[in-house]
């Protein structure tokens, strides 16, 4: 019955994403989710490029992490939408479970309906370093077709019913726990956050100040697979977003989601669906959006 959730869970997230063109996030889940991270990690990142963009800078994402209470917080009075610290605007939705909110999805990268987002976007740049006129390039991809909470609660309510669920079927993680679960989190906050790079176990175990052998086998503990099978599963995920959603080239996407050679993103690509990158597009490209031949 778990799996069947969870199935449930990504399979709905992923028509959400790529059928109805909205960025759906799961937010704020490593708490209570934590056995199942390794699936639902590829949902907690944004993927617009101004998100994506903040986020590989360690300073910006450390504050989008620190905000997360205070949404959390908010999101406990219900439904609601805002603006982030950085200027972007989204839709929050509470998970609740017996009447606690315990997490938080977000629908996320709109523009124009909050003012206050020029001094954000400077504020962003000054923190991260990245240019200013970089940043607001990417801010204006942000969309301002935005839905009404009306037509969004719909959507979303079942998706937070799914995870109601699943918290009621999980087993609690043990207090002696919590620092592995910790450690785990922050590995696959890593890999989320690095996967555009040649990143290796032992650039991992580095940044976590711990041994290779040590990251290797409590990940492979916690997830089931290997750190590499997870960080290819990250970039197939990924570039199938880009595939159906965008009108990039597959040499574009197989460089963004971090392979140097177009035909090794290819095969990889193909181990992992069966097709390749173009019949994938073929098949599932969105109506939102015209792939380039």
């Amino acid at each position: 019955m778990t799996n069947s959730i969870i199935k449930s869970i990504t399979d709905y997230a992923d028509y959400l994403r790529n059928h109805l063109g909205l960025k759906v996030s799961f937010c704020d889940i490593a708490n209570y989710f934590w056995q199942y991270m390794h699936i639902f990690h590829p949902y907690n990142m944004h993927i617009c490029s101004y998100c994506t963009c903040l986020k590989s800078n360690e300073t910006t994402r450390d504050i989008c992490i620190s905000k997360q209470m205070r949404v959390l917080k908010k999101a406990d009075e219900g439904a609601y939408y805002g603006m982030c610290w950085a200027g972007v605007e989204e839709f929050v939705f509470p998970i609740r479970h017996d009447g606690h909110t315990i997490a938080f999805i977000s629908v996320s990268g709109y523009r124009g309906k909050i003012s206050g987002a020029e001094q954000r976007i400077k504020r962003a740049s000054a923190l991260s370093g990245y240019d200013e006129a970089y940043l607001s390039r990417a801010y204006d991809e942000l969309s301002q077709s935005i839905p009404t909470l009306d037509q969004l609660e719909p959507i979303i309510s079942p998706l937070c019913l799914m995870f109601s669920m699943l918290y009621g079927q999980s087993p609690r993680a043990p207090e002696t726990e919590d620092e592995i679960i910790s450690l785990y989190a922050n590995i696959l906050n890593y890999i989320g956050y690095n996967y555009q790079r040649d990143i290796t176990v032992e650039d991992i175990a580095k940044d976590m100040h711990y041994s290779k052998s040590y990251v290797r086998q409590l990940f492979k503990d916690k997830s089931g697979i290997s750190i590499h099978r997870y960080l290819t599963s990250i970039r197939i995920k990924r570039a199938k977003e880009l595939l159906t959603n965008t009108s990039m080239s597959v040499t574009q996407i197989s460089s963004y989601v971090g392979y140097k050679e177009p035909n090794y993103f290819t095969n990889a690509f193909r181990k992992e669906t069966g097709i390749s990158p173009r019949e994938y597009r073929k098949q599932y490209s969105s109506k939102y959006y015209v792939a380039k031949p």
